[in-house]
C-alpha cells in the first residue's frame, strides 16, 4: 500500500489510484502465469487485503471466475458495510506510518461516520 498513499492527495471524483486486481477465490483460470487454484490468502488475510483496498478507493476489480468463487469470497465483495467505505468515503489519506504500523482513515459524506483501517506487520 506505500504506492497508494502517494497519490492519495490526488484522488477523487475525476480518477484513483489502481491497485490492480483483487486476488480473491479462485484464480489463475487460463492464466500466464501458474495453474487454476484457489487464492493462497487466508480468511483474516483476505479481508485486511479488500479492507485496505476499499479504504484507499482503489478501483473495486477482481481476477477469476465469479460463477466458481467460493460463497465466502462473493459475501467479502457484496458486504454492503464494507463497500460504503468505497461509495461514500471521502478524505481518504494514509494518517499514520509507525514501526511497520499503517493506517488509514476516511469520513462519509453522511458528515457523520468516520472509517479506519489499520495495517500491521506479520509476526
Amino acid at each position: 500500500m506505500p504506492g497508494w498513499a502517494r497519490w492519495a492527495p490526488w484522488q477523487g471524483e475525476a480518477g484513483r489510484a489502481d491497485a490492480d486486481t483483487l486476488p480473491l477465490g479462485r484464480i489463475g483460470i487460463r492464466a500466464e502465469r501458474g495453474t487454476d487454484r484457489p487464492c493462497s490468502l487466508t480468511r483474516p488475510e483476505q479481508i485486511s487485503l479488500l479492507t485496505l483496498w476499499l479504504i484507499s478507493r482503489s478501483p473495486l476489480m477482481t481476477g477469476g471466475d465469479l460463477p466458481t468463487r467460493p460463497p465466502e469470497t462473493i459475501g467479502l465483495l457484496t458486504d454492503d458495510e464494507a463497500l460504503a467505505v468505497l461509495w461514500h468515503g471521502t478524505g481518504n489519506r494514509e494518517a499514520l506510518r509507525e514501526h511497520g504500523l499503517v493506517l488509514w482513515t476516511a469520513r462519509d459524506t453522511d458528515g457523520r461516520t468516520r472509517y479506519a483501517a489499520v495495517s500491521s506487520p506479520a509476526g
